[in-house]
């Protein structure tokens, strides 16, 4: 068909758009006049549909409350160390060797160590009544040896525990995740499957780990001979680089770990 033949429409039978309405924002000249075209255009949008409206608002509550636990758990990381070592750990460095014989012989000879506390180190599992277990470090305290010199033992309250001579310490995180407390049974099975019952007597605080503090007595009453392997150490004043001191003592053959 001819071009021309189809019905044209003048411009006063078209009809102008429908106004949008306006939002609060441009009742207020002196703030909505300063406003980027941009900006009121997000207004507008923002305003007009509570379903954008919303979606905005959840999506920066959410980001704001990432934020938010992002450095809580920032804060709460970097403080783990400090308070690892300035508030349990007393000692300056710990060794592990596959030789004890050697490694007192080594300590005694050192002119940098005042004094050690010869322990044994190992991975043990700790069982609750209903079968759950955690893996953990288990540290055996010899007969007379004081470990309150190398490790501080704090309860909740931050009250001092001596290590009993029956019974065993349970640090705070593997006591919540067996969910055992003081007075508590629980096993503790070796590396070589050897399982026996031991009473809780303290859960303690600790901020790095899970430890089982066991005493020499305990220990050779039910799984046979105490065998040190580890020495909790204080270094005296004459060492001035603790870490240079601990290079040098990983350099000798029958030390396996210096820290």
């Amino acid at each position: 068909r001819d071009l021309h033949s189809f019905p044209t429409r003048r411009s006063s039978d078209l009809k102008a758009p429908r106004p949008g309405s306006r939002v609060l924002l441009e009742r207020i000249p002196f703030i909505w006049n300063r406003l980027s075209f941009l900006n009121k255009v997000t207004a507008r949008n923002l305003f007009r549909y509570t379903r954008r409206l919303i979606m905005t608002i959840a999506g920066i509550m959410g980001c704001t409350v990432l934020l938010l636990i992002g450095f809580t758990i920032h804060d709460t990381v970097t403080q783990m160390v400090p308070n690892q070592y300035d508030k349990i750990y007393c000692y300056q460095m710990l060794v592990v060797s596959d030789d004890n014989e050697k490694l007192n012989t080594f300590l005694q000879d050192q002119a940098g160590i005042q004094s050690y506390l010869n322990v044994q180190m190992e991975t043990v599992k700790v069982v609750n009544l209903a079968g759950e277990d955690e893996s953990m470090q288990m540290v055996v305290v010899p007969t007379g040896g004081r470990l309150s010199d190398y490790v501080l033992t704090p309860d909740a309250e931050g009250t001092q525990v001596t290590l009993p001579e029956n019974g065993i310490l349970l640090t705070q995180n593997a006591a919540d995740l067996l969910n055992v407390k003081s007075g508590d049974t629980v096993s503790l099975q070796n590396t070589d499957l050897e399982e026996h019952s031991m009473g809780v007597a303290a859960v303690v605080n600790n901020y790095l780990g899970n430890n089982v503090y066991v005493s020499q007595q305990q220990y050779e009453a039910l799984f046979g001979q105490f065998k040190p392997n580890a020495a909790f150490i204080h270094l005296n004043q004459t060492v001035t680089d603790a870490k240079a001191y601990a290079a040098d003592v990983r350099n000798e053959s029958f030390v396996l770990s210096s820290i």
